[in-house]
């Protein structure tokens, strides 16, 4: 039995990314063979119908949750949705995607194959932008903070 990967993908107005984006990362699920993939969409009330298409999408993606809630910022909508894969999906891994397409769902199969090497790999893998994009060099000094802070304590 495969193991659950979990990608939490908050979402405001981003219908038009959307229709793009969750096929691809369940194109991407295809050649993942060490974990079933699942999509949990936190849609913080989009008035674009972001949700709609979602619960549309829910009719043929079996593995894709939608989570409606008021608007209280994307780090709230992180944590709602990983509630709610914790509480309810049992996950080995939990990815962090944004829906305007800043990480690549082609990255995915790689991500979990480097998590499942071994249980010391899995805490440590962090990717952003910072790493895979040249203009990184060009980010704001607080916002390398972050990052930095990020990978050190995930190492």
């Amino acid at each position: 039995m495969k193991r659950i990967g979990c990608v939490i993908l908050p979402v405001y107005q981003e219908a038009g990314n959307i229709k793009i984006l969750i096929p691809n990362i369940f194109k991407q699920a295809e050649s993942i063979e060490t974990h079933e993939l699942h999509i949990v969409v936190v849609d913080d009330n989009s008035p674009d119908g972001t949700a709609d298409l979602i619960g549309e999408m829910t009719r043929t993606h079996g593995n894709l949750h939608l989570l409606t809630g008021e608007r209280r910022g994307l780090g709230e909508a992180y944590k709602r949705g990983m509630a709610y894969a914790l509480a309810h999906l049992d996950p080995h891994l939990i990815f962090q995607m944004d829906a305007d397409f800043q990480h690549d769902p082609s990255l995915l199969p790689l991500f979990t194959a480097l998590a499942s090497l071994s249980p010391i790999a899995r805490p440590g893998i962090v990717a952003s932008e910072l790493i895979f994009s040249p203009d990184a060099i060009s980010r704001p000094s607080p916002r390398e903070g972050i990052h930095s802070s990020l990978r050190f304590f995930s190492s």
